[in-house]
């Protein structure tokens, strides 16, 4: 059968097309860098002007058809995330709401290294604070890159960064959860779901950073990586790299018992310092060298 033409993803494609020899096979001739960042799911800019760049990676004809429909339908799923995000704030909202009257006077709020509780709250703070916390942190974040002076680059890895917002508002509900279900006489260890928790949290602010263009409020903003745009990317590269494998170790920690907040402190710690060292030497190299911006 042959390849489904890509006429019915205008948006996409532009007026000129290249040629196939598979029968009834149309492959996208030119897009601009424009229309690339409305299916690419890192929003990075890509120009895709000629068939010798298609040629150059091996990516003829009808493979290509299939590529493009694999992106756009891919494009859809990245469009999800802001509805994913609500649905992660409502949900939070409806399950304090429906469980508060069935909660106890005191609820749960801290816990110690080996996952016994430790402090508690009335119900009010205790159920209230997550939701809260959430609420003000999901708007913060939505605001920021408005008043930011380089918001202009916020478009560059949107995507990103609004899947490290919904994955930050997914920790919080597990949070919630905790506090719910020790509330409910159901004492799940902390050390069990923590390092679980702050690994995911970890793997999704490696993809950020991978992803980050240079702003004044994301990303390992020292003054060496503010200073020079090869700096920056070179140290969220970096940065990135280190941050996901920080998130493996973090997970790791589930069988560590007492000792998980190790695996979660140590890493991130040594990560955090790391990129701030490695942004100072490779902006020295590059003032040795007499390049920069």
């Amino acid at each position: 059968m042959p390849a489904p033409a890509l006429c019915s993803y205008p948006d996409v494609i532009s007026s000129s097309r290249l040629s196939c020899s598979h029968p009834g096979c149309q492959v996208p001739g030119q897009l601009s860098s424009q229309n690339a960042c409305t299916f690419l799911p890192t929003g990075q800019m890509v120009l895709l002007t000629d068939s010798r760049v298609w040629n150059a990676f091996g990516i003829h004809g009808c493979r290509t058809n299939r590529l493009f429909i694999f992106l756009h339908q891919l494009s859809y799923c990245m469009k999800l995330i802001r509805p994913a995000i609500a649905i992660v704030l409502l949900l939070t909202a409806a399950m304090t709401l429906y469980v508060y009257p069935l909660m106890p006077e005191m609820v749960a709020s801290h816990w110690n290294a080996a996952g016994d509780l430790d402090g508690t709250l009335p119900k009010f703070w205790g159920l209230m604070i997550v939701p809260l916390l959430m609420y003000g942190c999901c708007a913060l974040f939505a605001v920021l890159p408005r008043i930011d002076p380089l918001r202009h680059n916020y478009g560059k890895f949107q995507d990103a960064y609004e899947g490290f917002v919904l994955v930050f508002a997914a920790f919080l509900f597990c949070i919630q959860v905790q506090i719910v279900l020790w509330g409910g006489g159901i004492p799940l260890s902390p050390n069990l779901m923590m390092p679980v928790m702050m690994g995911a949290l970890f793997i999704a602010l490696g993809f950020l950073l991978e992803h980050a263009e240079p702003n004044w409020f994301f990303g390992i903003r020292t003054p060496w990586t503010m200073s020079s745009a090869s700096v920056w990317k070179k140290t969220h590269q970096v940065g990135a790299n280190l941050f996901k494998m920080a998130g493996i170790v973090s997970i790791l920690g589930v069988i560590a018992g007492s000792y998980a907040y190790l695996f979660i402190i140590v890493p991130v710690i040594a990560v955090s310092l790391f990129t701030v060292v490695y942004s100072y030497t490779e902006f020295k190299k590059e003032q040795a060298c007499g390049t920069g911006r």
